[in-house]
């Protein structure tokens, strides 16, 4: 399982969107963690479980391991024409991908993947 969540702008690691973003991969910007028991909530993680490191690679790579991958990543949105935002996961052969959108407080999230129960 990957999930992923977007923290709020004032963190260290972002990626800033300004007027002309088109895309990009976000690998060198995110911040990587794992867990390996596969068992910790959204909430754990974001209140600090997991100790999380920069990605050191374009286009992480996380093999076949137990466990789960958690990334996040913070987006500052600069942009004056608030387009919505496509993440396009390459690699279809996904289990399962959580994500998690934390904005103002308030947090989203959608569940994509070959499992999904």
């Amino acid at each position: 399982m990957l999930s992923v969540f977007a923290k709020p702008a004032h963190a260290e690691a972002r990626l800033v969107l300004a007027d002309g973003f088109a895309e990009r991969s976000l690998g060198s910007v995110l911040e990587l963690a794992h867990d390996p028991s596969d068992s910790l909530t959204f909430d754990a993680v974001r209140s600090g479980a997991l100790a999380f490191a920069p990605s050191t690679q374009d286009i992480p790579n996380f093999g076949y391991r137990g466990g789960a991958e958690w990334a996040r990543l913070t987006l500052d949105d600069r942009r004056r024409d608030k387009e919505p935002l496509v993440l396009d996961l390459s690699y279809a052969i996904t289990d399962r991908l959580e994500v998690f959108i934390e904005r103002n407080g308030e947090v989203a999230s959608f569940i994509a993947g070959d499992h999904t129960d």
